[in-house]
């Protein structure tokens, strides 16, 4: 009889090994990228904090805008979880916002700003009927307050006066275009911010960008 072809199976002793070093090599990179994450000195990465949490806040907003329609059409099931959508997706993408960017205190902050955007948002949007700028208005400026801002480079004043720029061109296309205004309108709020810090290091690498007035 000829001898079956085939590989042969390592030992026992071989295999565990092998899924010993595998399985440590896995652990040490999780760690790693664990630690990267949690060191306050690491690189901050403000676009992709910026990405996920504008990601995170177009899911919140949207969530909001269903339940609304949801309760107009006597749908309240549908209804009240979209507004538990919205309630936990729009804070939570300020936290990410912070931790990602390697902001000094991320979650003592957005706790403490999320709510107040929360509450201008519902009262802004209740009292206009412009969800779209109410949204630009009050998570553009929290994101601005909790995106991470070199004191000695960036201003947190400059970050507002920019999301006063986007809350005019969002109230305009509200106008002219209502809903493309509701459809964009998340992706202006924490942009704002990293925009106008990519033009004051710019300007500071010019020398001619002005002090930091916060």
């Amino acid at each position: 009889m000829s001898r079956q072809k085939g590989t042969r199976r390592p030992p026992k002793v071989e295999r565990e090994a092998y899924l010993a070093q595998y399985t440590r090599r896995k652990t040490e990179r999780v760690v790693a990228r664990a630690d990267r994450f949690r060191d306050p000195e690491a690189k901050p990465r403000p676009w992709r904090a910026v990405g996920l949490a504008t990601l995170m806040l177009m899911f919140g907003y949207f969530s909001a805008l269903g339940a609304v329609f949801a309760f107009d059409a006597g749908e309240t099931g549908n209804a009240w979880a979209g507004v538990a959508t919205a309630l936990a997706m729009a804070p939570l993408s300020l936290i990410v916002l912070g931790k990602m960017s390697r902001a000094p205190t991320p979650i003592k902050t957005g706790l403490v700003v999320a709510p107040a955007a929360v509450s201008g948002f519902v009262l802004f949007a209740g009292l206009t009927r412009d969800p779209a700028s109410a949204l630009v208005l009050c998570f553009g400026v929290a994101g601005a307050l909790t995106l991470r801002a070199d004191p000695e480079l960036h201003s947190v004043w400059r970050r507002i006066g920019t999301v006063g720029f986007f809350l005019l061109a969002t109230f305009l296309l509200r106008w002219l275009a209502p809903d493309a205004a509701a459809t964009i309108a998340p992706l202006f709020a924490y942009t704002a911010s990293i925009l106008t810090d990519m033009v004051t290091e710019r300007e500071a690498r010019r020398g001619t960008g002005p002090a930091p007035s916060a």
